[in-house]
């Protein structure tokens, strides 16, 4: 914030992510004792994303409220908290987690003027994939989402302020002629029997009880 002209903080963007090997998915021999996993891969991309998340509710309450400012906490996300990603047992379990926690965060972070999105790229040539990787996708003829248009899904979550816990997915132009879409799979209704759950559980819960008395009372 110190480098900030405004001294404030509006827009804050929870990029942490890398994959690799994961020995969770080696099998040790059976005969000797198991192995403790390295779980490298859930720190950075789940248990960063957290610090990240803590810090940016931090720095967002020192900055003033107003029409001209904004404050908007964007989660990075893969497609993988979406769809089975076999072999990757950590990566999948860390965007799955981190798409959680903006269901959670976007049932209460208003109270707090805090927007909280979700952005979730499908393969895209990024360092997060080696070169051999890249070339294996492309002999599959896999189509990859592009850089440009990751950029231009955040730059639109950033720029609405009207948008809250949202998940837009960057895909390839073939799949989406913008480039990305909301992916609308994290709002539940009726005849889906899991709407019936999430309206129980909001019921009962005392978040959701307190962020009902925040409203009334700014009414």
């Amino acid at each position: 914030m110190s480098k900030s002209p405004a001294k404030s903080c509006d827009i804050v963007m929870a990029n942490a992510g890398v994959s690799g090997l994961d020995d969770v998915f080696d099998l040790d021999d059976p005969s000797g004792p198991p192995v403790k996993p390295n779980l490298r891969i859930v720190n950075i991309n789940l248990i960063g994303v957290l610090y990240t998340v803590k810090l940016a509710m931090h720095y967002f309450r020192k900055s003033p409220v107003d029409e001209h400012r904004d404050r908007c906490l964007i989660l990075q996300g893969s497609t993988a908290a979406y769809v089975d990603q076999p072999g990757t047992p950590q990566y999948s379990a860390s965007k799955f987690g981190v798409r959680g926690l903006m269901r959670s965060l976007r049932r209460t972070s208003w109270m707090q003027d805090v927007r909280v999105n979700f952005l979730c790229p499908w393969f895209t040539k990024t360092p997060i994939m080696s070169e051999e990787v890249i070339q294996r996708l492309e002999k599959l003829n896999l189509d990859f989402a592009t850089l440009e248009d990751a950029g231009r899904a955040a730059l639109r979550i950033a720029s609405d302020k009207t948008m809250n816990g949202r998940a837009i997915v960057i895909l390839p132009r073939k799949f989406a002629p913008e480039g990305f879409i909301d992916v609308a799979r994290d709002d539940l209704k009726a005849p889906d029997p899991r709407a019936i759950w999430q309206s129980e559980t909001l019921r009962v819960s005392h978040r959701v009880a307190e962020a009902e008395g925040h409203k009334k009372a700014a009414g």
